[in-house]
């Protein structure tokens, strides 16, 4: 049901994407819904048949949280020359839009700056990653078949 859910929330948020908030935070929170990644995350999660109570996935969100803001400035970061073309003033889920218009910087210093964040973002993941592995609550034998560790790996 939450994949159901899930894609309902990016469909809506296809539809109007609304005006562009006024802090990076709530920019980033609805790039994250538009992005899809959380759609795609319980995808592999589903064909994985990976199935953990909510309470055990807050275990792994430090792992894939990062990774959902990875990708959507990734996603922007490679999409931006495309996306530019089409770009409306006030519209727009595209991070170089609202950085130059939110914090009134030029086209190359918001590119450097998305890509500086998702290099910051893949070391936080793999950070959070090591120490999830690292934990002792998953000895060795256990964390092959444990699926909070295999899931955020294949990710």
């Amino acid at each position: 049901m939450s994949l159901l859910i899930s894609a309902q929330e990016y469909h809506a948020s296809r539809i109007d994407p609304g005006p562009i908030p006024s802090t990076f935070e709530e920019f980033m929170e609805r790039r994250l819904v538009y992005s899809g990644f959380h759609v795609f995350a319980k995808f592999i999660g589903l064909a994985m048949d990976f199935r953990a109570p909510d309470e055990s996935m807050s275990m792994i969100e430090d792992v894939t949280r990062p990774l959902e803001r990875a990708m959507a400035l990734c996603n922007d970061y490679f999409s931006w020359p495309k996306d530019k073309e089409h770009f409306q003033q006030g519209k727009g889920a595209n991070t170089v839009a609202f950085l130059q218009q939110v914090e009134g910087i030029s086209e190359e210093e918001a590119l450097d700056s998305i890509k500086r964040q998702t290099i910051a973002l893949e070391e936080s993941h793999n950070s959070a990653l090591e120490h999830l592995v690292n934990a002792s609550i998953f000895h060795q034998g256990v964390q092959l078949r444990n699926p909070l560790v295999r899931f955020p790996k294949i990710l």
